[in-house]
């Protein structure tokens, strides 16, 4: 249940911020700003989520969501901007389709890479609250967790170390996702050129 209804507080920034952005602070800020704030927001959301997530409450997990919601609609607008306003008229097209192809790239590793450290955190989790020799007990119960059955097969010990096996394993991922977007928020501010991307 909150898997599912956390997709609204992110979904809604994404179609609402690049128009506010758009409308109030592209005239503003440069787009060396907005990017390395965006990019803080989601660092700053992740971990708020993080820390909260212990609690499986969907409100206590609501600030965060939001923050991350908001940050990811800002640099949906600016993104292309930006990496557009450096490139000579004549190269349009091409940085227009590497950008895309780079994206996109770092979207389909970014969740094998995430999706990876998932499991294995998960594994070691299990693995460290099962006794010893149960490889196969832990094999089935890891693949379950993986597929959001917190159930245990109905076991109340079970149930227990897969709920916690299954909020190490996501703070691990969000944690790691928060350094990248906070190391990614460090680079843009240090690589993007205010005077290229100034207001406009």
């Amino acid at each position: 249940m909150i898997l599912a209804t956390s997709k609204v507080p992110i979904a809604v920034p994404l179609f609402v911020v690049p128009r506010l952005v758009a409308t109030y602070l592209t005239h503003r800020l440069s787009g060396r700003v907005l990017l390395t704030g965006g990019l803080a927001l989601i660092a700053v959301g992740l971990v708020s989520v993080a820390v909260a997530l212990p609690q499986l409450h969907y409100v206590a997990l609501l600030p965060g969501l939001l923050l991350m919601g908001i940050g990811a609609g800002t640099l949906n607008g600016e993104t292309a901007k930006v990496s557009m306003s450096v490139i000579p008229p004549e190269r349009a097209g091409m940085a227009s389709g590497i950008s895309g192809t780079i994206r996109f790239a770092g979207i389909v590793i970014g969740f094998a890479v995430l999706g990876a450290v998932l499991f294995m955190q998960l594994r070691a989790a299990v693995t460290a609250g099962l006794p010893m020799g149960s490889a196969g007990e832990a094999d089935a119960l890891v693949k379950a967790i993986g597929a959001g059955d917190l159930s245990g097969n109905g076991s109340p010990a079970l149930h227990a170390l897969a709920v916690a096996s299954y909020g190490a394993a996501y703070r691990a991922v969000l944690l790691g996702g928060a350094a990248f977007a906070a190391l990614a928020a460090v680079l843009a501010w240090n690589l993007i050129r205010a005077a290229e991307t100034a207001p406009t």
